[in-house]
């Protein structure tokens, strides 16, 4: 879908080979370790890659990561655009709802077979800017910059390209997408304004001849970050990126090599050709033996990493006041205005758990219990409480009288809730998303305990909160009941539950959709 688009919008030629790495955010926070190193960035950034992605780059390090957004185990370079928020003009003051985000990170080797090379170790580089409300169309570095409107039903809007937010609703989501210079000057990894150092073809932003400033061809990089705008009606009146900009030209990117070798990626410059490759990282040879989509779904930032700690507006149903940093509301060809009073408040702290990235705190807190070492998360749910990570049985399901897979926003606290209203007591949660009932362990799982990175992904509706992993399940448990395994389970306690279970709910198995 997203790479026949390109080709229609002339981005991508059919005749180039390229792979396409869909990856998930690691976090969203104010950290810009190209621009703003070791401080509180000026706005809210979406990181994706390497989960040792810190205040500061010191490639070894984010070369250290012991796991990665990237579906590549062998790519963990660091991504970043900024975050996007929904602006509710019905409140009073106005408020901040964050729009939630995905990427597809391009590859393409553009030019003759042999001449592009892969990125260097510990290169790093910028395009856009973020200082940029306007647009000329004759420049490459704005012509670099773009915005797709997603509606599957509408073929006059669908994939339409536009330099700004698009002006209709998006109903199937929204793109932002950026294109780096592909021209090296063969020296330095980087330039005092992390510019310089690169440049776009002479003839095309997006393919051509280099110029003799910046002779080494380069891999075409390319990412598009496609934002969940499906669950607001918006216009072009809706959207604000974080640094305040209403207009989207100011959209930029920045991006840190942390490919374990650059042997990795110029393999896969030199062999995912035409007939190996083509948008499908599974039929690029080179990176099959690193493709490892569970572990992208359950890496999370490295804990000992320190984060500005503040409300970026985690959830869908928690807005915020004003956009974090100094941001004001900035319009078309306006100078960006600043708050003179502004003073940095926001504290220093440490991503204490799995389940929780500190620096992206939402409206719902999660305790921990640090005596006994197992997570425990306050789902605010009639007193359930999370028990522990429990491997799932390989003959059946542990918990098998309700499952309930496709609700859209899962957490700990929905499939409480989902579970207690068909009157039992134990839920468990795995894959991220799907939530399951019973009111004793079957199968033959036991309440044994294992380490809670087997439960990593985060969950669908919380993705700081953990939901499972793969044939895991975070299991969850109304306070004081006791967790036994099918046949230990009281006589009466089971007559009770489907005496209300066969009144109140006939059907065991299903979907829900809504909540």
């Amino acid at each position: 879908m997203y790479f026949s688009a390109l080709i229609l919008a002339g981005l991508i030629s059919d005749a180039f080979s390229f792979v396409i790495l869909p990856s998930k955010v690691l976090i969203s926070t104010r950290l810009d370790p190209i621009v703003e190193p070791g401080r509180s960035s000026s706005h809210l950034h979406n990181i994706v890659g390497g989960n040792r992605f810190n205040a500061t780059y010191d490639p070894a390090f984010l070369l250290s990561s012991t796991c990665t957004t990237s579906p590549v185990t062998a790519d963990k370079s660091a991504y970043w655009q900024p975050g996007m928020y929904f602006m509710n003009r019905t409140t009073n003051p106005m408020s901040y709802t964050r729009v939630a985000s995905s990427y597809n990170i391009y590859y393409l080797p553009r030019g003759t077979p042999g001449e592009i090379k892969a990125f260097p170790e510990g290169f790093r580089m910028i395009a856009g800017d973020a200082s940029r409300n306007t647009y000329n169309a004759s420049l490459f570095d704005n012509q670099a910059v773009s915005w797709v409107c997603l509606d599957y039903n509408n073929p006059g809007v669908n994939g339409k390209e536009t330099p700004g937010f698009p002006t209709t609703n998006c109903p199937d989501g929204m793109r932002g997408q950026v294109f780096f210079p592909s021209c090296w000057d063969g020296v330095n990894l980087d330039s005092a304004n992390h510019r310089d150092h690169v440049a776009y073809p002479i003839q095309n932003y997006n393919g051509g001849d280099c110029p003799s400033s910046h002779p080494v061809k380069l891999v075409s990089l390319f990412y598009e970050q496609i934002f969940s705008t499906g669950g607001f009606n918006g216009d072009g009146q809706s959207w604000i990126l974080a640094n305040g900009d209403v207009t989207g030209y100011s959209l930029h990117a920045d991006f840190q090599n942390g490919w374990d070798s650059p042997s990795i990626l110029q393999s896969v410059i030199d062999e995912c050709n035409a007939d190996n490759g083509n948008g499908n990282m599974r039929d690029c040879a080179p990176l099959q033996p690193y493709i490892d989509e569970t572990a992208r779904e359950a890496c999370q930032l490295d804990p000992t990493i320190r984060v500005p700690d503040e409300d970026v507006g985690l959830f869908h149903d928690n807005t915020i006041p004003i956009l974090l940093g100094n941001n004001p509301v900035w319009i078309a060809s306006q100078t960006k205005p600043v708050n003179s009073s502004y003073a940095e408040t926001a504290s220093w702290g440490r991503v204490g758990s799995l389940s929780e990235a500190v620096g992206s705190k939402g409206a719902r807190p999660i305790a921990l219990n640090t005596t006994s070492g197992v997570q425990v998360d306050d789902t605010d749910a009639n007193d359930w409480e999370s028990r522990g990570c429990i491997a799932d049985s390989t003959t059946g399901r542990a918990l098998e009288a309700v499952a309930i897979t496709d609700e859209p926003e899962m957490s700990l606290r929905k499939c409480a809730i989902l579970c207690e209203s068909r009157g039992y007591s134990i839920a468990g949660v795995e894959f991220g998303h799907e939530c399951y009932c019973d009111y004793a362990l079957r199968n033959g799982v036991r309440m044994d305990l294992i380490a809670n990175v087997s439960c990593g992904i985060p969950c669908t509706g919380n993705p700081y909160e953990n939901c499972g992993g793969a044939q895991s399940l975070t299991i969850i448990a109304k306070e004081g009941v006791i967790i036994r395994t099918t046949g230990e389970a009281s006589f009466a306690q089971a007559i009770r539950v489907h005496s209300y279970f066969l009144l109140a709910v006939p059907l065991v198995i299903m979907s829900i959709t809504t909540f």
